[in-house]
């Protein structure tokens, strides 16, 4: 209700909702059918495969065909989940791509070989974890033990607090660093031996 008073007292046009928590999409979805105005998504995720748990996963299958089917525009990061939602909705979708500042010359660039093949295996993962890729990551630790002779190891450089990752079981041959800017992130993905793409 709050959403859709702002709407009409702001006197918009639209409202553009992003993907985010489980309520945000329908909250945005209600209040532009109340308010009369248009609905735009912006999902940066599949919104009903984002959530593990069996309700959230139910509630947000149940309602994303009547709220991507009623958006005046969807966009996307990916062609992927363009293909997948216009499969599924008949939707076109515009795709706009995360940003990703490199230099040219930096995308030239090749990672030199591992100047010590006996070092322990750097795997590397940049972003955040939450249910979407929380269940990829735990089967990766459980994994680590017998790659490289049971040492690799993984990199996490996150936002989320450490001992927000430990409670969700993130523990063992893992180290956490810090969220990096885009400008230092490159680097570290480039001198992985190998970089961890849950999604």
């Amino acid at each position: 209700w709050r959403i859709a008073r702002i709407l009409r007292g702001e006197r918009c046009d639209a409202v553009v909702a992003c993907s985010g928590d489980l309520q945000d999409l329908p909250a945005a979805w209600l209040a532009a059918r109340w308010a009369g105005v248009r609905l735009f998504l912006y999902l940066f995720d599949h919104y009903a495969r984002q959530w593990t748990q069996a309700l959230p996963h139910l509630f947000a299958t149940l309602v994303e065909r009547s709220i991507v089917k009623s958006a005046s525009g969807v966009i996307v990061p990916n062609e992927g989940l363009a293909h997948v939602l216009s499969r599924r909705y008949g939707v076109a979708c515009a795709v706009v791509r995360n940003p990703c500042m490199l230099d040219r010359d930096e995308t030239r660039a090749v990672a030199e070989p591992r100047k010590d093949p006996e070092a322990p295996a750097r795997i590397v993962y940049t972003g955040a974890i939450y249910p979407a890729q929380l269940d990829a990551v735990l089967n990766l630790l459980t994994a680590l033990p017998r790659l490289h002779r049971g040492r690799a190891r993984l990199h996490v450089y996150t936002a989320i607090p450490a001992e927000d990752l430990r409670r969700m079981g993130i523990a063992g041959p893992v180290e956490i660093h810090p969220h990096l800017d885009a400008e230092r992130v490159a680097a570290v993905q480039r001198e992985a031996d190998l970089l961890f793409l849950p999604l």
